[in-house]
């Protein structure tokens, strides 16, 4: 494995670490992974989530860049007033046009936990060279089966309907909580997520899922709009998804993985799906992008 500390970008100074596989163990048919960032964290990702994936993905013989948007960890302010949602885009295409300058590669793969799930999500819209994108925590929308398993153990436990009761014929609030986050000497950075209406979302995975492009969904249970396995893909039914949607639910998992064994799961999950995308799903990518240009 080799690791070096590279620099690119127009606007920002956008700083990353490339990892990549010694030549005589690199797989020539897969895709580089870039890993972006998830909120405010910079690019070793929570609990160095995504340094131990990019050492992983080097072991199996794959390249990544794990890289800073502007503004986070070593990479310079924009100097411009660019939205996030459009700084986030095209600093990632500016991430794979550097690549592609670097090493002459052509299709990319994206991964990232919550707002670097929704960057990824974004910029495989609207670029054709992106032929894999992995989400931790992505957005997605409830399903009737959601509440479903949101309240089926509740019901049968007796707890439920005394404290159920209590609350409506005592009029007494819930108790109070000290110390967590909502007290008011406990500060905890927070990304607020915009989830776009179901629709708007489903007209931007048709896109993506018609351009075959191989898609790893990981849900934890710190996400508080997702409960059971399946859920993304019933919410999005008129999506035609096929075998390209591999969807995971990793349970007693929390929203940034702390726990060892299922941050290992994790990874090996993101080590598979990123081997799953072999050089058809790049040839399909020269081929949308050459029809592309024939009608342009």
């Amino acid at each position: 494995m080799i690791e070096r500390i590279v620099q690119f970008g127009s606007v920002a100074s956008l700083t990353g670490v490339l990892t990549e596989p010694k030549s005589e163990r690199a797989v020539l048919d897969v895709p580089p992974v870039l890993l972006i960032n998830s909120g405010i964290l910079h690019k070793v990702g929570s609990c160095r989530l995504y340094v131990k994936l990019a050492r992983a993905l080097a072991d199996a013989g794959i390249a990544s860049l794990r890289f800073d948007l502007s503004g986070l960890g070593d990479s310079d302010v924009r100097k411009d007033a660019l939205p996030f949602e459009e700084s986030a885009v095209a600093e990632t295409q500016e991430a794979m046009d550097y690549l592609t300058r670097l090493r002459g590669w052509s299709a990319f793969q994206l991964g990232g936990l919550c707002s670097g799930a929704d960057v990824a999500h974004m910029t495989a819209v609207v670029d054709a060279r992106v032929v894999g994108m992995a989400s931790i925590d992505a957005r997605t929308h409830v399903t009737p089966a959601y509440w479903w398993h949101n309240y089926k153990l509740k019901l049968l436990k007796p707890q439920f309907w005394v404290r159920w009761v209590s609350l409506r014929v005592g009029g007494n609030g819930p108790p109070s909580l000290t110390g967590g986050p909502d007290d008011s000497t406990f500060e905890v950075p927070a990304y607020v997520r915009v989830i776009p209406p179901r629709d708007v979302l489903a007209a931007e995975l048709r896109t993506i899922a018609l351009r075959r492009v191989n898609m790893l969904y990981v849900f934890t249970d710190g996400l508080d709009f997702y409960n059971h396995q399946g859920q993304h893909r019933r919410a999005f039914r008129d999506v035609p998804f096929g075998d390209c949607l591999t969807e995971s639910h990793l349970r007693g998992a929390d929203h940034i993985i702390t726990d060892p064994t299922l941050q290992q799961r994790a990874i090996e999950m993101h080590v598979q799906w990123a081997r799953a995308t072999k050089r058809a799903r790049v040839s399909d990518v020269a081929s949308t992008l050459a029809a592309s240009a024939d009608f342009g």
